[in-house]
């Protein structure tokens, strides 16, 4: 069997009940659960919980049923049909059992068998780098799944955040070409309103996929199903992640066997993991959606266009093909990266000759201190002569001999300076060239 279709299963009042006093987030979770259950179970439950209470009392101990419990065990089975997961079924049951809390009906799934829990070793996450993200969109078969994957990359959303957009939330900046584009957006999990950004790659492929799409509107889905203007659904997008996954030669196949180690989640945390140590993590955080506090909240007291140009100057961490400042630079991809060499040769060099400018100028200092000790000694010889005549003989041996490892020490010195002298200067000559190069390359 398939998974349940519910979205058109209508909760009883009890059900709507209990569902009020739990957040949106996790009412949205437990209302899917409780739907689930209505499918399972068309009746009345509570009413045919007490009809069994009250049978209970007139049982001996011996026979009385353990009505919920049975309920549990079946509802188990049910799911197991329909192809959940452990994780969902033990999810499903919480949300059974906390419902039942709610009208002070305990149920205890001590003596009941449930589905054990996924370690948590099969649901590791891929760490990705730049190329293998370039191989993952080049893998995909359809222009609209090369634009998730860059969008979910580039912003830090999350899949059903993603895919709950409208182009509406997009339109203004991007039919007036503004880079990076800002989304003013809402977590879904979470109701945290934040920012975040897509850099140039995610627009150039978003371009792309919305080419095949006719009659946009501001409340059309960004994303759809392939062939409609049905909103894509997030079960299908984790579908068709694990079939492009299961292509790539760097994800262990071993892997597979759970969680797929390059779900839309994982994009997500490379989105933190690639900025982190580079943008403040406060900044990250809000990027992404999550509750940072108030506190962290006045602290970040950013303008929104201070937030563009942060996300701008790192945009390169993110980036497979171009950024936003090379697109309004007018350049493409293999110049930008030519005058990024440039300017990186031209940095090193400024860092060589200013140390060997030191080497010359310590060396300089040492020469000058050893020729006025050379000098001292021959003052201190000529006092020798002067004051001790008859050691002269052995005085002049010693000294001349100091004199002459001097002279020769301050001769490899100068020496040692010229060669230094030579290198700094074909050092400079080599950065002019350089810079010549890059300066060419900016007025093209």
């Amino acid at each position: 069997m398939g998974r349940l279709s519910t979205s058109d299963i209508i909760l009883d009042e009890a059900a709507q009940n209990y569902l009020n006093t739990k957040s949106k987030s996790t009412a949205n979770i437990y209302r899917t659960f409780l739907r689930y259950f209505r499918v399972f179970y068309a009746n009345m439950l509570l009413e045919d919980f007490e009809k069994q209470r009250e049978l209970n009392k007139t049982l001996p101990l011996t026979k009385k049923k353990r009505f919920l419990e049975d309920v549990a065990r079946e509802f188990i089975k049910f799911l197991q049909k329909h192809d959940y997961s452990n994780n969902t079924i033990r999810a499903a049951l919480a949300a059974f059992q906390n419902f039942l809390s709610y009208y002070n009906i305990r149920l205890s799934y001590s003596f009941i068998e449930r589905p054990s829990s996924r370690p948590l070793e099969i649901n590791e996450k891929h760490t990705w780098y730049l190329d293998q993200i370039k191989d993952f969109v080049d893998s995909t078969e359809y222009l609209r799944d090369k634009a998730i994957i860059m969008c979910l990359f580039q912003s830090g959303l999350s899949i059903s955040d993603l895919l709950k957009l409208n182009y509406g939330d997009i339109r203004r900046e991007f039919e007036s070409d503004i880079l990076p584009l800002m989304i003013h957006t809402y977590r879904k999990k979470t109701d945290v309103e934040f920012i975040t950004f897509l850099g140039a790659d995610s627009i150039n492929y978003l371009r792309e996929y919305l080419k095949t799409r006719s009659n946009l509107k501001d409340n059309s889905p960004l994303f759809t199903n392939i062939g409609t203007e049905n909103r894509a659904k997030t079960g299908s997008i984790q579908n068709l992640f694990r079939s492009y996954a299961e292509k790539m030669d760097w994800i262990d196949e071993s892997n597979m066997e759970g969680w797929n180690p390059a779900r839309p989640h994982s994009l997500r945390a490379a989105f933190r993991s690639m900025l982190t140590n580079k943008v403040d993590r406060t900044l990250i955080e809000f990027w992404m959606g999550h509750s940072i506090g108030e506190v962290s909240r006045a602290y970040l007291n950013i303008p929104d266009e201070k937030m563009r140009e942060i996300y701008e100057n790192f945009e390169h961490e993110l980036s497979i093909e171009t950024t936003s400042k090379n697109v309004k630079l007018g350049v493409d991809n293999e110049t930008a990266k030519i005058r990024e060499e440039y300017k990186s040769q031209i940095d090193e060099m400024d860092t060589t000759i200013k140390t060997l400018s030191t080497q010359v100028s310590q060396l300089t200092d040492l020469n000058s201190r050893l020729e006025k000790d050379v000098e001292s000694l021959k003052d201190e010889v000529m006092d020798t002569v002067k004051g001790a005549l008859h050691f002269w003989k052995l005085d002049q041996k010693r000294s001349f001999k100091t004199i002459l490892d001097l002279v020769d020490e301050v001769e490899s010195l100068r020496e040692k300076i010229h060669n230094l002298e030579y290198i700094e200067n074909i050092a400079e000559e080599e950065r002019e060239r350089v810079l010549l190069n890059y300066t060419q390359l900016e007025t093209t």
